[in-house]
């Protein structure tokens, strides 16, 4: 069986950090999330009057947080978040009546507005305000959470195989058991390597190859054995590579 390469470190650390960079986005927006709306009683109320006309902003890009109303007023930008959940994405006909100039009551928590109150008219009330940042801050979890859960599995799993390929190759050397320089057909034998040579190397650089082909063709299995305990083998290793050489020797040419 072919030996598994380890990742290069340099992957393993690119992937480490685009998943980092994911998990921290996540975090991000869990935290964000998790504050929850403003209590009524904490809004700041005031009068202004509307600056421009009210309009439906659709942002594009990744990490944009859905369409949102734009109500500039006078002074101040204002904004209503969640449209998608407050009206399927789109602008109401009564914010669209709206004039510049027109003056309007307003609770808001910095730019966004949480309650909008034209005359007698409730154009948006604070529960339903709240009722559609749940809507989204669940809908959110339920792609974040899995993303996040899925990019840390994932790069437990390499992480694992790397070090699982990692220490096979420490642990052990596979070896190509070539029997002659010509024609003979190559076989891969697990044995513990030295110094990264193949057997048939070091049996070579021995001068032990000559008497280790003679050995088994003569299908002689003691000797077999010898001449490779002489290269190093342990006892046990030069018994099964013997053993596996004489069961098949035709499989390496003789």
């Amino acid at each position: 069986m072919p030996e598994k390469r380890a990742l290069p470190k340099w992957s393993v650390w690119l992937l480490a950090a685009a998943i980092l960079f994911i998990v921290g986005a996540a975090g991000v927006k869990f935290v964000t999330l998790a504050q929850g709306p403003p209590a009524f009683d904490r809004l700041t109320f005031e009068t202004r009057e509307l600056a421009q006309p009210v309009t439906l902003i659709r942002p594009t890009g990744r990490g944009s947080g859905g369409p949102w109303i734009s109500v500039p007023l006078q002074d101040l930008g204002g904004r209503i978040e969640d449209a998608c959940f407050l009206w399927d994405c789109r602008l109401p006909e009564d914010l669209t009546a709206l004039k510049p100039g027109t003056s309007l009551k307003v609770w808001r928590h910095d730019a966004q507005i949480w309650q909008l109150v034209h005359a007698d008219d409730v154009l948006l009330e604070y529960g339903q305000a709240v009722s559609a940042f749940e809507q989204m801050r669940l809908r959110r979890y339920l792609v974040f959470v899995p993303l996040a859960l899925l990019s840390i599995g994932i790069f437990l799993l390499v992480l694992r195989r790397r070090n699982r390929a990692g220490g096979g190759s420490r642990r052990s050397v596979k070896f190509s058991l070539r029997i002659s320089t010509r024609r003979r057909p190559m076989a891969t034998l697990d044995a513990g390597g030295q110094g990264g040579m193949t057997l048939n190397e070091r049996l070579y650089s021995a001068g032990l190859l000559p008497e280790f082909e003679n050995a088994v063709r003569r299908r002689d299995r003691d000797a077999t054995i010898a001449a490779l305990a002489k290269v190093g083998l342990s006892q046990a290793m030069a018994v099964w590579t013997a053993d596996t050489v004489l069961a098949n020797p035709e499989h390496y040419g003789y």
